[in-house]
């Protein structure tokens, strides 16, 4: 589902041989660097779905929705929000976030 958010989202497809630097690499190259080495805690799904993920003792969010574009909770424990485009931005005094393809809540 993580691919085809991407390939939907950035219009890149992705394979053996990647495009260095194209949206999709960059999107799956996140998306890699959130999830590999870390602990799968488990998803709740309805239309917007909600992953959880240790990584070195650090627990993470991984949102989107299952379509269109849905508003999510930023639980106050997380400070940060961060897109498959490598970008992490500060969460500030938002307590919701309107998101379509994947986005990672942290500490």
């Amino acid at each position: 589902h993580f691919l085809r958010q991407i390939r939907r989202k950035i219009g890149d497809l992705v394979g053996i041989q990647m495009n260095n630097g194209s949206p999709a690499a960059i999107g799956l190259n996140t998306l890699q660097g959130w999830i590999v080495g870390a602990k799968f805690d488990g998803c709740k799904s309805t239309l917007k779905v909600i992953c959880n993920f240790t990584k070195a003792g650090v627990r993470t969010q991984i949102v989107w929705a299952e379509s269109g574009t849905r508003s999510f909770a930023i639980p106050k424990k997380f400070k940060q929000i961060c897109r498959l485009d490598g970008t992490c931005t500060d969460k500030g005094p938002r307590k919701k976030i309107r998101v379509s393809g994947p986005a990672q809540f942290k500490p």
